[in-house]
C-alpha cells in the first residue's frame, strides 16, 4: 500500500494555488501574516484481496493577522471559497497519479482567535475527509 499523502497535497496546492485571494504554502515562511496552509494529513488502510483503500484527512488552515480588530467574516468567506474550489476540482480537473479519490467530504472545520496587545488572528481549520484506492 503507497502513502498517498504527497499527491493529496500537490493537488489541493495546485488546485488552491492562484484561485484564491491568499497565498498558499505547505511549509510557511517567516514573516507572512495572511496565508492558506496545506497540513497534516493521515490515512487508514483497508486491504481487499484485490485493492487497496485508504480512508484520509487532510488539514488546510487559514490565517488572517489584523492590527487591532478584524473580522471573521475574511475568514468565513475564504474558508466557504475553498471548500468550493476543493469540491469543483475533484468533480472534474483533479487527478492522481498513483490513486483515485472516490470521495471528497468536510469531516470538521474549527475556529481559533488569538488576540495579543498588537494582533488579533483568525485562524480556521477545514478538515477533508477523503476515500482514496490505489490504482
Amino acid at each position: 500500500m503507497k502513502d498517498p499523502s504527497n499527491e493529496l497535497k500537490a493537488a489541493f496546492y495546485t488546485a488552491l494555488n492562484g484561485n484564491t485571494t491568499l497565498p498558499v504554502y505547505t511549509m510557511v515562511p517567516d514573516g507572512v501574516d495572511d496565508f492558506i496552509v496545506i497540513g497534516d494529513c493521515t490515512l487508514t488502510g483497508d486491504v481487499a484481496k484485490d485493492r487497496y483503500i485508504t480512508d484520509n484527512t487532510l488539514q488546510v488552515e487559514i490565517v488572517k493577522t489584523y492590527r487591532n480588530q478584524g473580522s471573521k467574516k475574511a475568514v468565513d468567506t475564504d474558508s466557504n471559497a475553498i471548500v468550493g474550489i476543493i469540491r469543483n476540482a475533484f468533480a472534474s480537473t483533479v487527478t492522481l497519479t498513483s490513486f483515485v479519490v472516490s470521495l471528497v467530504v468536510i469531516d470538521g472545520m474549527n475556529d481559533f482567535v488569538e488576540d495579543t496587545e498588537e494582533f488579533k488572528i483568525y485562524r480556521k481549520i477545514i478538515r477533508f475527509r477523503l476515500i482514496i484506492e490505489e490504482k
